[in-house]
């Protein structure tokens, strides 16, 4: 009787070329078939981000308003008036002030930032060296207004996004060539949300449209505002 061996004739501990290709080719398809859905999930929460950041923004504006009278906070920082994301600040984060929003703002970029309320996400413009970490900006024609003037102030827009962030503020004329939903001047596609800008209102609800579904300032006053047409 002949002893038995340790090893079976034929057998092999290891892979076969045939089944390492059959390996990566599942590994590929499996690839291939979840990260459109990864990549979409992550568009999707980029979304949600920004528009709880609009909301926060408004929100911050509401509380700042109730403070002074009403007032919205200022688009300027002449003759000592800050700008309106400086006025806010101390109304998004407990215990700070607006001039913390400085150093805040040093550290702080516009490109992919999901921990910074003053930017969107799906950003793809840094932040010019000394500039603003700002992707939103506040409708500038509201300025000298106060929220109880206004008649249907879920009507009237607030913020919206925007790509050039050393512009803190929103009037008109500085809105046209610069909202990030196609094709912009430098000829690259900063379309942040598939064409979609999103917006904050008065009443603190968010939306989110297409360019062309933003009206000119001379042709919807309520929407720019708050006046009746």
């Amino acid at each position: 009787m002949r002893p038995l061996s340790g090893k079976r004739k034929g057998f092999s501990a290891g892979f076969t070329l045939i089944e390492l290709l059959v390996v990566i080719a599942i590994i590929a398809i499996l690839a291939a078939l979840f990260l459109p859905a990864l990549q979409s999930f992550k568009r999707q929460s980029n979304e949600t981000t920004c528009m709880n950041n609009l909301r926060q923004l408004a929100a911050g504006v509401a509380l700042y308003a109730a403070d002074n009278n009403g007032q919205f906070p200022l688009n300027s920082d002449t003759a000592g008036n800050s700008f309106w994301h400086r006025r806010i600040y101390a109304y998004l984060s407990s215990g700070k002030s607006e001039y913390d929003w400085g150093i805040e703002n040093t550290a702080r970029n516009t490109r992919n930032d999901r921990h910074w309320v003053y930017a969107c996400p799906s950003s793809d413009n840094p932040k010019p060296a000394g500039y603003y970490a700002l992707t939103y900006a506040m409708n500038a024609l509201l300025a000298d207004k106060r929220i109880m003037n206004l008649n249907r102030p879920g009507k009237v827009l607030l913020f919206v996004e925007f790509y050039n962030a050393y512009l803190a503020d929103g009037s008109r004329m500085n809105l046209d060539g610069r909202l990030p939903c196609g094709i912009m001047g430098d000829g690259v596609n900063h379309a942040w949300h598939g064409g979609y800008v999103n917006m904050a209102f008065v009443d603190g609800h968010t939306e989110r449209r297409v360019k062309a579904d933003i009206p000119d300032s001379t042709k919807d006053k309520v929407f720019w505002e708050g006046k009746d047409q």
